[in-house]
């Protein structure tokens, strides 16, 4: 299941406009009817939200919609009711604001004469459903007009999003701004170090020990007769009292290093060891003896222009046509007097959209 973020994402020009139901009372059934009926059931407690002129978007409604996004992204999976129940109660409130935003697209759409083809709306439906498109819309709960309909203003909603957010929203990203966004981006993240590195520890409550082991530990290494693996393998042997830690050699940019370790690599050249460093361990604050190996420093620098040219002018559309977005749908509301006075219907403080049973 996508997170909140892709949700809202994905759906942004999604226009779900379901068969209007009863708009009061009570509907049982399980979370989706491709659930079959294992396990608690949810009561959607169904009632109209919000009413654009004469359109009502009840709360069946709304689940209409997620349920449809639900089958688009995930065809194959089958969602338990936890799972559902989650994502309708984490949200509902923005697919009915979508909703809502999506209604007035369409009455701008109307009234400016957009119109999809029936070829459109079929192949569209056979592409998303595959040729058993009555079948796999029965499993969301949908009929074919229902289908139909969705279809069709998600495929008018499109439209109208291109010309009013999406093609203004480019008409802004020039080479320029690109160029201006790298300079930030190398402002914001200046050349960093990466420290590949393993530590021998040694603990015990007797420093002097400690300091004792790790003295003949840097002996044997300085002198090359054995590997830092083979000096801790004897260690451990010889002395099964004491605590002695070999970590696996591991790469750490500069502002993830402790200070303590900051300030023993810097000191070495590459494939060298350090003397014997006594230090105070930050998890028990006890006496620890520790060598560190450098096996490389690098200096990573930020990414080349070209490589990060398509994500910076992605991050800049991405930005500019939420600008616009935000200042169409606030033009329609103004416009079709919903500026001042909200479509939504006041909810009861005690109303609870979905429970189970």
């Amino acid at each position: 299941m996508k997170n909140k973020a892709i949700f809202l994402l994905v759906s942004l020009c999604i226009g779900f406009v379901a068969k209007t139901p009863p708009l009061t009372g009570e509907e049982t059934r399980p979370l989706a009817p491709y659930l079959g009926h294992l396990g608690p059931q949810l009561r959607i407690n169904n009632r109209p939200l919000a009413k654009i002129n004469d359109k009502v978007i009840s709360l069946l409604d709304v689940v209409k919609k997620m349920d449809l996004f639900l089958y688009d992204q995930h065809p194959s999976h089958t969602f338990s009711t936890q799972e559902k129940a989650y994502f309708y109660l984490n949200h509902w409130q923005e697919a009915l604001e979508e909703m809502i935003c999506n209604k007035l697209v369409l009455l701008d759409a109307k009234q400016k004469g957009i119109q999809i083809t029936e070829g459109q709306i079929h192949q569209e439906l056979e592409d998303r459903f595959g040729p058993s498109t009555i079948f796999n819309l029965d499993q969301i709960g949908l009929d074919f007009r229902e289908a139909y309909e969705a279809i069709r203003d998600e495929n008018l909603i499109r439209q109208m999003m291109w010309y009013k957010v999406h093609s203004k929203a480019s008409q802004g990203i020039t080479p320029q701004i690109i160029k201006e966004s790298y300079q930030t981006h190398l402002e914001n993240n200046p050349p960093v170090q990466s420290w590949t590195y393993s530590v021998l520890s040694i603990r015990d409550a007797d420093k002097s020990l400690c300091q004792e082991i790790a003295e003949k530990a840097y002996q044997l290494l300085s002198k090359g007769e054995k590997k830092l693996e083979q000096v801790a393998d004897d260690l451990r042997e010889q002395y099964q009292s004491l605590s002695i830690v070999l970590t696996e050699k591991c790469a750490i940019d500069t502002p993830n290093l402790s200070k303590q370790h900051h300030e023993a690599l810097k000191a070495l050249s590459p494939q060298t060891f350090s003397v014997p460093i006594s230090q105070v361990s930050r998890f028990d604050k006890g006496s620890v003896s520790r060598i560190f190996y450098l096996d490389a420093c690098e200096e990573k620098g930020a990414a080349t222009f070209d490589a990060m040219h398509d994500l910076l002018k992605s991050r800049l559309l991405n930005a500019s046509a939420e600008k616009e977005r935000k200042s169409y749908f606030n033009f329609l509301k103004k416009r079709y007097g919903f500026d001042k006075v909200s479509p939504r219907i006041p909810l009861s403080e005690d109303y609870e959209p979905f429970t189970f049973y």
